[in-house]
């Protein structure tokens, strides 16, 4: 980590280790390529002690086990090829590459989620930690030499670029870890001391989709309602939802929580979902013995509004319970919450307000926590989802099941009460599934 110094310093000797290591230079900036060929090719990412003890960047590619450059599967080492052999080779093979661009250093990384710089982060206004043009171009930063500022950029520019979001945790303290790096500068950032130990286990993180409304003229009889609109996803707010939690014990009181203006010092704040907590950031009221990993915004009523669907687990057997009558441990729970209503509308402008005629907020700590549903049980860490069939009102969970050591299909008739109408065992000889990832293999949607 870096000091509160080190944003000041514009030398490379005077930054802390970290970010020094952040910015060497590898061993080989030019792009390695390799050829598959007819075997499995493993390209790992070691460690390398040598580039430690030199003060560079610790980290090189390997291709099954060895540098690219050694290996067999180098593309270089065939530059004897006659043309024909040289044409049957890029015909026959597939020709790949891989370059090494930075190294981050953070403490105990444990989910890494790349998110648009318009959302979660745009109200940060410090400098950039150095002024560099991209990741590759740092001879003049590495050198001391002066480099001209980075031009001021334009909401377009902004909504084209990602921030990276790394969450950690740890078995031995109190807090969380989440740190945000912005990738066009290279600056780094934290949430407050408050923020980090109110959610201990950070999982997975998500943007948050800014609510939209609309207004509705009738002519008829003059009058004017406001509705919600449904989101396109590309108008974001200034925050991040983070799922929190773990069956260890101390770490298994999880929650999902808001957090506003992240990494900004001076407007910073967290709010949970699932429980009112107290000073320390512990739930006291609320769903307190679950843990989340994932959690997605979705309309699950139909009338436009952003409520969230997430799979929860927990672990009685820590708790002096037994196993189920299946023999499971644990238990899952597919969820849903639903995002509250606005008290009313401004007649004029159509501005949703609360019970006391302010703007209204659905993470003010008055609307919170959000109602919470249970849509079926089972799913309790990752899952996907997909509309199968666009016709109809239904949408598709597959879910990964770790406790029940499965994968399963769930469809939810969406309106204002969602449900599970079908369910089935997708693979119950999978073991102990913690995530999957829908893809779409034969090309046909």
């Amino acid at each position: 980590t870096s000091t509160s110094s080190s944003y000041s310093q514009s030398s490379l000797s005077r930054i802390s280790k970290a970010h020094r290591s952040m910015m060497a230079k590898t061993s080989n900036m030019r792009r390695q390529r390799f050829v598959t060929g007819k075997y499995p090719l493993y390209v790992t990412v070691k460690q390398n002690p040598t580039k430690k003890w030199l003060g560079l960047a610790e980290s090189q590619i390997c291709l099954n086990g060895t540098n690219i450059e050694k290996s067999l599967a180098s593309y270089d080492i065939f530059h004897w090829l006659e043309e024909d052999e040289r044409r049957e080779l890029h015909g026959d093979y597939e020709l790949l590459s891989m370059e090494l661009l930075a190294e981050i250093h953070v403490k105990k990384p444990g989910y890494v989620n790349i998110l648009p710089k318009i959302g979660a982060g745009s109200s940060l206004t410090s400098p950039p930690l150095f002024d560099w043009k991209s990741w590759k171009s740092r001879d003049s930063v590495v050198s001391g030499d002066e480099q001209p500022p980075l031009p001021p950029l334009n909401e377009e520019d902004l909504s084209e670029q990602e921030r990276l979001w790394i969450t950690g945790f740890s078995l031995t303290k109190n807090r969380g870890e989440l740190h945000t790096l912005d990738v066009e500068t290279g600056a780094m950032s934290y949430v407050n001391e408050i923020t980090a130990r109110a959610i201990k286990w950070p999982n997975e993180v998500a943007s948050i989709p800014r609510q939209q409304y609309v207004m509705n003229h009738h002519p008829t009889n003059s009058s004017t309602t406001t509705t919600f609109a449904s989101s396109n996803g590309e108008q974001l707010e200034d925050a991040l939802l983070v799922t929190d939690g773990f069956l260890v014990p101390g770490k298994d009181k999880g929650g999902l929580y808001v957090v506003q203006n992240p990494t900004n010092s001076a407007t910073e704040r967290r709010v949970c979902l699932t429980g009112v907590t107290n000073l320390q950031g512990d739930i006291i009221n609320g769903e307190s013995d679950w843990f989340y990993h994932r959690a997605v915004w979705m309309d699950m009523t139909g009338d436009g509004r952003q409520s969230i669907l997430a799979a929860r687990a927990k672990l009685p057997l820590l708790q002096g319970n037994s196993q189920d009558d299946n023999g499971t441990l644990g238990k899952g729970q597919l969820v849903w919450l639903e995002r509250p209503m606005p008290h009313t509308f401004d007649v004029r402008t159509g501005t949703p307000l609360d019970v006391d005629g302010t703007v209204f907020d659905p993470f003010r700590p008055s609307n919170t926590p959000w109602k919470l549903r249970i849509l079926d049980e089972g799913p309790d860490v990752m899952f996907s989802v997909a509309d199968l069939d666009p016709q109809d009102d239904t949408i598709e969970v597959i879910a990964s099941q770790f406790f029940s050591k499965k994968l399963s299909l769930h469809s939810i008739k969406l309106g204002l009460e969602p449900k599970v109408t079908f369910r089935r065992v997708i693979d119950d000889r999978c073991g102990a599934a913690f995530s999957s990832v829908l893809a779409d293999l034969d090309g046909l949607t």
